[in-house]
Order: structure tokens, then sequence, then C-alpha cells
């Protein structure tokens, strides 16, 4: 990967099952830098590759699961969770 370009980084988020907020959160930065990233506001750092390179090494060995943000669901009053589902 050479250096990265705006829609590159949209699809590479794309491909990899990443929103902005969930890329941000992985790389310890704002949301809004993503955005601004793709939408040419912001100049996209050249060690970006070698950060998403390595996301892809790690995903790698854990199988690719899906990083999009889950929204969670706040349980029913006296309602227990175990695994995501309601007992």
């Amino acid at each position: 990967m050479g250096y990265i370009q705006i829609m590159d980084l949209k699809k590479w988020r794309n491909k990899h099952g990443y929103s902005q907020a969930s890329l941000a959160k992985t790389l310890g930065i704002h949301k809004m830098t993503i955005s601004k990233w793709e939408r040419g506001e912001r100049k996209i750092p050249a060690l970006l590759q070698w950060a998403l390179k390595g996301l892809e090494k790690s995903a790698g060995k854990k199988g690719g699961e899906n990083r999009r943000s889950k929204k969670m669901v706040k349980p029913k009053k006296g309602g227990e969770i175990k695994n995501g589902k309601y007992l």
C-alpha cells in the first residue's frame, strides 16, 4: 500500500468492516479526524498506511470479524443480560 488517498481510506474502512467511529477509536483519535480525512479537509498522515497494515494483520489473527459498533439496548427494569441476551 503506497501513500493512502482519500477514497482509498473509505474503501479500506468498508472492506474491513470499520465505521468512522470504530476506526477512530481503534487508532486513538477523534472520529471527526477520520471524517475530515475522507472529505479532504485534512491531510492524511503518511504513517496511517502502516497503522492500517497492522490492523489488517491483527484482524487476520482474530478471524477478521466485523468491527462495526453494535448499538446497546438498555435492559427492561429488573431484566438481566447474559451473552447479549435477555434472561
